[in-house]
């Protein structure tokens, strides 16, 4: 049964609160997943301090436009099927609920597709928040950054060891050779 004009306008003003409390958006355009799996994001994402709503496109852009905010957010009108709204409403809640989108949008490849995100008051495009999503952890680039520091001092460690070793075994030859 179609939404009455109250429905709507009461929905609109929802989607206004959450993107006026709301630290960033991620856009999702999905098709046919199975309800349960949509309850598990749900969940996951409430879990991560964030928020997930199914609205229709319509209603979304008039929310977005009402909350004022300065950038333009254009949802493609030739997309079929629904949009998936990701409220991130913690800063350190980021790059989980990033990752946790990009393992939904590998599992099901067909169905979901981002489209855009909102986030420090930027709009970034597919590519860039996939590619946020792709940024390996903190304690990942720690470890990469130590290893690129250690490993020079442990190639000289090596080279010097290998002069006197082979400097070890001239002299142990010599001494044989007498």
């Amino acid at each position: 049964m179609p939404k009455t004009r109250k429905e709507k306008e009461k929905i609109v003003e929802n989607l206004k609160d959450d993107l006026t409390k709301s630290y960033g958006l991620i856009c999702l355009n999905f098709s046919q997943i199975p309800n349960n799996d949509l309850v598990v994001l749900r969940k996951e994402i409430k879990d991560l301090q964030g928020s997930a709503r199914v609205v229709k496109k319509r209603l979304f852009q008039i929310a977005w436009q009402d909350s004022k905010k300065e950038e333009s957010f254009v949802l493609p009108k030739e997309k079929k099927g629904n949009l998936l709204s990701l409220f991130i409403f913690q800063e350190d809640s980021l790059l989980p609920i990033l990752k946790l989108v990009n393992s939904f949008r590998k599992k099901f490849k067909e169905e979901v597709e981002v489209i855009a995100g909102w986030l420090e008051n930027r709009i970034y495009s597919e590519k860039e928040i996939v590619s946020l999503a792709e940024i390996p952890s903190k304690e990942v680039l720690l470890t990469r950054l130590v290893y690129s520091l250690k490993s020079p001092l442990n190639n000289l460690v090596y080279s010097l060891k290998g002069e006197i070793f082979k400097l070890i075994f001239v002299l142990e030859k010599i001494k044989q050779g007498r």
